[in-house]
C-alpha cells in the first residue's frame, strides 16, 4: 500500500546551524582590528589638547579627528566594493598598514601640519570599517547577526576603555610629551580571511562605480573640508568655505543625479532602496555619529576645565561610557537573537541618548563631580543599543551581494554625522568663547584692579591651564586670578552647554511624540525614528551568507537549487501530474 506521509509535500529543512573553528578565529581576528582602529579614534580627540599644546596649533585640533571622519565617509562605499571583486582580505592587510603608518607619523610630529597629515594617513584604515562590520554577520548565521554586532561594540569599548586609561595614565602628571608613546603603541593587528571573486581583473574594474567614486569622494571631502574650516579660522562669507562649500554640494548633486538615473547598480545601488528599514536605519546611525564624536571631543575636555581634573581623571569618567556599552551591548544582543526582535531595544537606545545630552546641557559650575560618573551610563546604553543593532537591521534589508555595500553605507552616514556634527559643535563653541570670555573674564579681572592692557593676556594665559602662565600676567594679584579662573570656567560652560543642546536636538529626530504609530500608548516618549523600522523575525532563520565551512555552503546551494526546482514544477508543471511513490509493507 502507498505511505500517506510519502505522497504528502513536505517542508523544506534549514541548514544546521554551524559555527566551527574557523569562523570563531576569524570573528576573533576581526574584532582586534576593530578594537585597534577604536583605540586610534579615541586618541584623536581624548589627546587633542595635549598634543597641541606640544606642538602648537589648538585652533587646529578638530582636524585631528575629522581626517579621520572624513577618510571613514570617502572611502568606505569604494573599498566595499573593491573588497566584493577582490576579496576581504587584501583589503584589510593593505589599510591595515596604513594606518600603522599613520599612528607612527603622529608619534614623531613636531608641529601640527605633520600631526594632521599623520592623522591624514591613518584615516585611510577606517575605509575597511564596512568590510569588518560586513564580515562580522556573513560569517554567522543570520538569527545571531545580533550577537555578532554586538562583539563589534565590545571590541570597539575595550579599544576605547584601554585607549582613555592608557592616554590618561601616560600623561596624568603632566607628562604631555608621552602621547608619542600612545601612538607607537598603535600597531597592525589580525586580518581576517580572504573572499575571492571569479572575475577577471578587467570585469572586476568594469564593474566599479568610477564615475561616482570621482563625485562622491571629493564632494564629501570639500564639503566636510568646508565645515570644518567654519568660524575655525575662516568666516562664512571667506572663500576659503564658500568655494570647497559650494564645489562640494555641487558634486554631491551631480553624484545623486547619476546614481538615480545612470547607474542603478553604483554606490546606492537600488535594490538597497526596496526596504523602508534601510533608510531608517541610516537616519538613525547619522545622529549616533553626529553625537559619538561630540562626546569624544568634549567630554573629557569639559571635565578637565570645570573641575580642574587631570587627564586620567577624566579619562575614567569616559570609560564608564565604554563599560556600560560592553554590558549593554551584549545584553541587546542576546535579547535581539533570541527574541528575533530590533525595535524595542532601538527605543531604549533612541531615548536613553537624548536623555544624556539634556543631563550634560543642565551642567552648572556647582554640578557635583560623581554626576560625570553617572551620565555616561546613559550614553552606554545608546551606543550599545544603536550601533549594532541598526547595522544588523540595515544588512537584514539586503542580499548576501549587497551586504558589505550596505555596511559601508551606513559607515559612511555615521562619519557624515560626525563631520557635521564636529563642525558645527566646534564653530559654536568657538562662537561663544570669543563672545563670552573676554565679557566674562574682563568683568571679573577688571573690578579687581588688573589693567585693561593685561586682559588679553590673562586670557591668552587662562587658555593653556596652567597657574604659572596666569601668575606671570603683569597686574594679576591671587584674588584677581582666582576670579579669573572662575569666570573662564563659566564661559567655557556657556559654549559646552551650547554644544550639548545641539547635539540634544538632532537627537530630537529620533524621538518623535506619536504614540500612534507604535503600541505603547502609555510611554511620555512614546515614538522614536527608530519606531519606523519593521521588524523582520522571518528574516532570523540558520542561512549563512559566506560560511566558512566551504560543506556547509555547498549544502546551502543545493537546498536553494532544489527549493528553485520544486517552485518551478509547482508552477510550471501539469495541473494533473502527481508524484507517488509505492512503498512495500510486509503484511
Amino acid at each position: 500500500m502507498a505511505s500517506q506521509s510519502a505522497i504528502a509535500p513536505s517542508a523544506p529543512e534549514e541548514p544546521t546551524t554551524h559555527v566551527n573553528s574557523k569562523t570563531i578565529i576569524c570573528l576573533v581576528a576581526i574584532n582586534i582590528t576593530y578594537m585597534a582602529q577604536f583605540i586610534s579614534l579615541i586618541g584623536s580627540g581624548f589627546l587633542a589638547q595635549s598634543m597641541a599644546q606640544i606642538v602648537g596649533g589648538t585652533n587646529k585640533t578638530v582636524w585631528y579627528s575629522s581626517c579621520i571622519v572624513i577618510m571613514t565617509v570617502a572611502l568606505n562605499p569604494p573599498v566595499s566594493q573593491a573588497a566584493d571583486y577582490w576579496g576581504r582580505k587584501p583589503i584589510l592587510i593593505a589599510l591595515s598598514l596604513t594606518g600603522m603608518v599613520g599612528s607612527i607619523i603622529v608619534s614623531r610630529a613636531q608641529n601640527s601640519s605633520t600631526i594632521i597629515a599623520g592623522f591624514a594617513i591613518l584615516g585611510l584604515n577606517f575605509g575597511c570599517q564596512s568590510v569588518i562590520l560586513a564580515v562580522l554577520s556573513e560569517v554567522l548565521p543570520r538569527q545571531y547577526r545580533p550577537m555578532g554586532q554586538a562583539s563589534a561594540m565590545v571590541a570597539s569599548s575595550l579599544g576605547a576603555i584601554t585607549g582613555l586609561l592608557m592616554g590618561g595614565g601616560m600623561l596624568q602628571h603632566g607628562n604631555l610629551t608621552h602621547y608619542r608613546i600612545y601612538w607607537v603603541s598603535y600597531r597592525l593587528q589580525s586580518s581576517p580571511r580572504e573572499l575571492q571573486a571569479s572575475l577577471s581583473t578587467y570585469e572586476k574594474l568594469n564593474r566599479l562605480d568610477w564615475i561616482g567614486y570621482f563625485l562622491f569622494a571629493p564632494g564629501l571631502v570639500l564639503f566636510s573640508m568646508a565645515l570644518s574650516w567654519s568660524n575655525n579660522p575662516y568666516s562664512w562669507s571667506s572663500a576659503n568655505i564658500l568655494g570647497p562649500f559650494i564645489i562640494g554640494v555641487v558634486a554631491m548633486i551631480l553624484f545623486a543625479v547619476h546614481e538615480w538615473r545612470f547607474k542603478r547598480d553604483g554606490i546606492l545601488n537600488h535594490d538597497l532602496w526596496v526596504n523602508r528599514n534601510f533608510a531608517v536605519s541610516l537616519l538613525v546611525i547619522f545622529v549616533e555619529g553626529l553625537a559619538f564624536f561630540a562626546v569624544n571631543s568634549y567630554f573629557a575636555f569639559e571635565i578637565t576645565v570645570i573641575y580642574d581634573a587631570n587627564i586620567l581623571s577624566a579619562g575614567a569618567s569616559l570609560t564608564i561610557m565604554f563599560f556600560s556599552g560592553l554590558v549593554f551591548s551584549s545584553v541587546f544582543g542576546l535579547w535581539s537573537s533570541k527574541c528575533k526582535t530590533i525595535r524595542p531595544p532601538l527605543i531604549l537606545g533612541c531615548v536613553s541618548l537624548l536623555l544624556f545630552f539634556i543631563l550634560l546641557a543642565t551642567v552648572k559650575i556647582d554640578t557635583p563631580r560623581y554626576a560625570f560618573y553617572i551620565f555616561p551610563l546613559l550614553s552606554g546604553i545608546a551606543m550599545g543599543s544603536i550601533v549594532p543593532l541598526s547595522m544588523v537591521s540595515a544588512q537584514l534589508t539586503t542580499s548576501p551581494e549587497l551586504i558589505t555595500l550596505a555596511s559601508a553605507l551606513m559607515t559612511s552616514v555615521r562619519g557624515l554625522g560626525g563631520a557635521i556634527g564636529l563642525a558645527i559643535n566646534n564653530a559654536v563653541l568657538n562662537d561663544t568663547l570669543d563672545k563670552e570670555l573676554p565679557a566674562k573674564v574682563g568683568a571679573a579681572a577688571l573690578s579687581l584692579g588688573l589693567p585693561s592692557s593685561s586682559l588679553p593676556e590673562l586670557i591668552n594665559a587662562l587658555a593653556t591651564q596652567s597657574k604659572d602662565a596666569v601668575a606671570a600676567v603683569p597686574g594679576v594679584t591671587p584674588e584677581i586670578a582666582q576670579a579669573a579662573v572662575v569666570a573662564m570656567k563659566e564661559a567655557y560652560l556657556s559654549a559646552f552647554r551650547n554644544a550639548w543642546v545641539i547635539s540634544a536636538s538632532f537627537c530630537v529626530v529620533l524621538v518623535i511624540c506619536e504614540s500612534s504609530n507604535v503600541p505603547y500608548q502609555n510611554t511620555y516618549l512614546s515614538a522614536t525614528a527608530s519606531c519606523f523600522i519593521r521588524e523582520q523575525r522571518a528574516d532570523f532563520d540558520a542561512r549563512i551568507d559566506a560560511p566558512m565551512d566551504a560543506g556547509l555552503y555547498n549544502v546551502q546551494g543545493h537546498l536553494v537549487l532544489s527549493q528553485d526546482m520544486e517552485k518551478s514544477v509547482d508552477s510550471h508543471g501539469p495541473k494533473g501530474t502527481s508524484v507517488k511513490h509505492e512503498e512495500i509493507v510486509p503484511s
